[in-house]
């Protein structure tokens, strides 16, 4: 599952959003690792050297991405991974004012943070 996050959000509000979860990260310079304990799901989240345009196919929003970001899910988790990437991005929506994209493979939009609010148009798992 890919994420993108608009210009404006840091590393260290996602960190923030883990920490409120009870989830520990590694946090550099330029890019943040994470593991929900619950699920084993991974996740990383680089800055990006230059803004880029939103590559989620269907997106119709215009902003720029700063942070770009990846869960990877193991097959026999997939429900206790989709509920932490659900509590998470919640969290994430409470801490900043950004909008975010979450994607499959960029091409499948599983939920969209805008100016509304955060929605899910999909699920990972049915």
């Amino acid at each position: 599952m890919a994420l993108e996050i608009q210009v404006g959000a840091t590393l260290e509000d996602i960190a923030s959003a883990l920490s409120s979860l009870g989830e520990s990260c590694s946090l550099g310079d330029t890019r943040l690792d994470a593991s929900f304990d619950s699920s084993g799901c991974q996740f990383s989240v680089r800055c990006l050297e230059q803004p880029e345009g939103i590559v989620a196919e269907g997106c119709s929003m215009s902003w720029m991405v700063g942070l770009r970001g990846a869960f990877h899910c193991r097959g026999g988790n997939l429900s206790e991974s989709w509920v932490d990437i659900k509590s998470f991005l919640h969290e994430l929506s409470l801490k900043i004012e950004c909008g975010f994209v979450l994607s499959f493979q960029y091409e499948s939009i599983y939920a969209i943070r805008d100016f509304d609010g955060l929605s899910f148009n999909r699920s990972m798992i049915d």
